[in-house]
């Protein structure tokens, strides 16, 4: 893809493929805890992601009993990603959240789509401005072609009615 692009692109859309919802200690954690015995290995609530409140309690009276007394700066360090977990966990049981994420999930699935169409030059994303709106936009070669897409578009049903940004090569 050409420069003016890629700089449309990244003025239009927020770029997806990061997780939008933390549900587990980083790995860097993980491994430093498993660092401090070896039968923490054995313990499944290093290992899932964390879906519930029941969970995320679970996690924090492992660290309270296990990693506190131990290495109180990792402790410190696993509170603190715990509480953007359970931040995270509330956001996505909200509406916004739920909406979100739908949306998130409509884009990346569609991207896959636009792709084996060929339109190597259409981008679909969340608007920068606001997360809640859907922007697609690109370069296409011609108003045929951009009606074509919008077409298409609608047949793929997205969630909430999108912008177009379309430019005409």
């Amino acid at each position: 893809m050409n420069k003016e692009v890629e700089l449309l692109k990244s003025h239009t859309i927020l770029f997806s493929g990061i997780e939008l919802i933390k549900q587990a200690l980083s790995d860097w954690l993980i491994e430093e805890i498993l660092g401090l015995n070896e039968n923490y290995n054995d313990e499944s609530i290093l290992k899932v992601k964390l879906n519930s409140k029941e969970e995320i309690r679970n996690l924090k009276e492992f660290l309270d009993r296990e990693i506190k007394h131990q290495n109180y700066e990792l402790y410190e360090s696993c509170i603190e990603e715990l509480r953007e977990i359970k931040e995270d966990f509330k956001w996505s049981n909200s509406k916004d959240g739920k909406f979100i994420q739908k949306l998130e999930d409509w884009v990346l699935n569609i991207r896959s789509k636009i792709s084996d169409k060929g339109w190597e030059k259409i981008f679909i994303g969340r608007s920068m401005i606001d997360p809640k709106e859907l922007n697609i936009g690109g370069v296409v070669k011609n108003e045929k072609e951009a009606d074509e897409i919008r077409m298409q578009i609608e047949m793929w049903a997205p969630p909430f009615p999108p912008r177009y940004l379309l430019e005409v090569e």
